[in-house]
């Protein structure tokens, strides 16, 4: 069975998006399938991407193509709908799944459809959910949103990676028969057999090892909340000191100086982002998420995330396959995976202070982070890739009949 993932965003980015496309690809391979990528970049990029050791295959898309989506541009939209229809015709693609409905990913469906070939979309988060007082989601321009509407409702079958998705396709009208349940994956079995040595890795950082570290991993953008994190240390920190709050993720500097300015500068660390393993071999490079991420996960003591909003929030998951207990919000895309006291403490979206108070027991009761971390442990087997890639091929295999 041949299957072409079109994504709009490829590596070398690396975001929440690219990981599951670049993982799920990877675990189609392992299983036979014959995997193809293709995304925008130009044929010398796509060497280089080859270059660094990813076993699949990566197919060039005009550069421009989402641009030209964007402005609308149609001679350039033409252009792409004629690379796709001589690619489906080279290589007879089983099934197209288009990972993110913007860009490239709303151009195709209809194409395909046309094609006779079977289309699967996955929304990613700013494809199809909005946050208007923060301007996020591409839905929120007017053109945008037909496109995107028409692009979904033009596919075999769209797959919900959280209910919060699935709400957001049945409020743009798509049948729930249309609408497939599939959560995106993580390598769980490597997240719990990768030991560390915690006093050698919390050396390296430069954290005390008699600090609790409340881990926060990703990219500092509105809808992660993060502007809130100063105000819930402030809070934490009048009733102990013994922490640091590390971030690991870009462009938060800003979080940093107001944390300065309110006076809690030195409960804070914000090192970057650890995208790869330094002085790895060029096979092992895309191996994503990183040993040296999964050591800082393992070595931390408590992962905290105040968003406000999210599609299905991989880090969760991935700090919960580290045994770390999480204090989360009920955000979409978090609500849909925790239940409050039992796989984690979950507070308001914008509370501070409800979020400040579930850290604070964390630190202050063992039992209770135990009784999450088992809890936990049991129930991201259910997200572990080995499942999660035979229901992708079991729904290729249906909308393809094979």
């Amino acid at each position: 069975m041949k299957v072409c993932l079109l994504a709009s965003n490829f590596l070398p980015k690396i975001g929440g998006a690219e990981l599951v496309i670049h993982n799920l690809a990877l675990n189609l391979l392992n299983k036979g399938i014959d995997v193809y990528v293709l995304t925008p970049r130009s044929a010398k990029q796509v060497l280089n991407i080859k270059n660094n050791g990813l076993p699949y295959k990566v197919l060039p898309l005009l550069r421009k193509s989402n641009r030209w989506f964007a402005n609308s541009n149609k001679l350039g939209v033409r252009l792409v709908e004629l690379q796709l229809f001589l690619y489906q015709k080279i290589f007879r693609f089983d099934v197209w799944h288009v990972q993110t409905v913007f860009g490239v990913g709303a151009i195709a469906p209809a194409l395909i459809k046309k094609m006779k070939t079977p289309v699967i979309c996955t929304c990613h988060g700013e494809d199809i959910q909005t946050m208007r007082d923060i301007g996020y989601g591409y839905r929120l321009n007017s053109n945008f949103d037909k496109s995107i509407r028409s692009a979904i409702h033009d596919c075999n079958k769209a797959i919900a990676i959280s209910d919060s998705i699935r709400d957001e396709y049945l409020t743009l009208g798509l049948s729930r028969d249309k609408i497939v349940d599939l959560p995106n994956g993580i390598d769980v079995q490597r997240f719990k057999q990768l030991v560390t040595d915690k006093c050698s890795i919390r050396n390296k950082m430069g954290w005390d090892s008699d600090k609790f570290i409340i881990l926060t991993v990703g990219r500092n953008h509105p809808k992660k909340g993060y502007r809130l994190i100063p105000e819930i240390i402030k809070e934490i920190a009048q009733k102990r000191q013994d922490f640091i709050w590390v971030i690991l993720g870009s462009n938060c500097e800003s979080i940093v100086k107001e944390a300065d300015k309110m006076g809690v500068g030195s409960f804070i660390s914000a090192p970057g982002l650890i995208t790869s393993d330094q002085g790895t071999s060029e096979l092992k490079k895309y191996t994503l998420p990183s040993n040296s991420l999964i050591e800082l996960y393992k070595n931390a003591d408590i992962y905290a995330n105040p968003t406000f909003l999210e599609s299905f929030s991989l880090v969760n998951f991935e700090a919960m396959s580290s045994g770390l207990p999480v204090a989360s919000t009920d955000a979409p895309g978090c609500r849909d995976n925790f239940i409050d006291e039992e796989t984690a403490l979950v507070s308001r979206t914008a509370d501070t202070s409800g979020m400040a108070r579930n850290i604070l027991r964390l630190m202050s009761e063992p039992s209770l982070r135990s009784h999450l971390i088992k809890n936990c442990l049991i129930k991201v087997d259910d997200f572990d890739w080995s499942r999660v890639v035979d229901l992708h091929i079991k729904l290729y295999k249906t909308v393809a009949n094979k």
